[in-house]
């Protein structure tokens, strides 16, 4: 959770942001269509750096039980990352039953799919892990199934690689400025189980994490 919580502040490299700002709904859609682009090169070159880098990655949190989940991260930070550039599309268009809709399915997918692995006799890091996957998943595919109803008309005739390459330039300040701020900041917030990792059992980390989510 940690690593996918530090690493999906920039699956959209920040563009997200920008969807808010344009005067016309055209130049947002290829801000939004920009963003999913950013979101599938950045899951690709993650599949890259944890197939070179996974063993030193395991070594460094000295969690060597993750190594078989390490290959979660990617889908889990274009999931989300997809569903992030949705969720400031749908604020733009002040769509809020939407995000309403996806929240609780999120909740619901992601509690019955741990329930229901925890009676089937899955009780497992797995299991959690797997369950938070399919949470994210139905609720970002519910919010994009009503976006695509309500404005696939307009999407279609919008986005455009010449858009996108526009809007790419026009607010290039946001991953070249905002991105390092809002990485760090995220960093801040999940070091502390990153460190308990590398120095205590996972035991620890756990008791912390269900503290955390406590207090949130």
């Amino acid at each position: 959770t940690s690593i996918t919580s530090i690493l999906g502040v920039i699956a959209c490299m920040r563009y997200e942001l920008a969807i808010m700002l344009p005067k016309t709904d055209e130049e947002a859609a290829n801000l939004l269509g920009l963003c999913l682009i950013c979101v599938t090169l950045v899951s690709g070159l993650m599949v890259l750096a944890l197939y070179f880098g996974g063993d030193a990655l395991l070594s460094l949190l000295r969690a060597p039980g993750l190594g078989s989940y390490l290959i979660l991260v990617p889908p889990f930070v274009f999931i989300s990352g997809v569903f992030l550039a949705l969720n400031y599309w749908n604020s733009r268009t002040k769509h809020f039953g939407r995000l309403s809709v996806a929240r609780v399915t999120r909740s619901l997918a992601t509690t019955g799919t741990q329930l229901g692995a925890g009676f089937a006799g899955y009780v497992t890091g797995g299991s959690l892990i797997g369950a938070n996957i399919v949470g994210s998943a139905v609720s970002t595919g519910v919010l994009g199934s009503q976006i695509w109803r309500d404005d696939r008309a307009l999407l279609r005739s919008s986005i455009s690689w010449k858009g996108m390459l526009k809007g790419l330039k026009r607010y290039k300040k946001f991953p070249l400025i905002d991105s390092g701020s809002a990485l760090l900041n995220t960093i801040s917030w999940q070091l502390p189980a990153l460190l308990l990792t590398a120095f205590f059992s996972p035991v620890v980390v756990g008791f912390y994490s269900l503290g955390f989510m406590v207090l949130q």
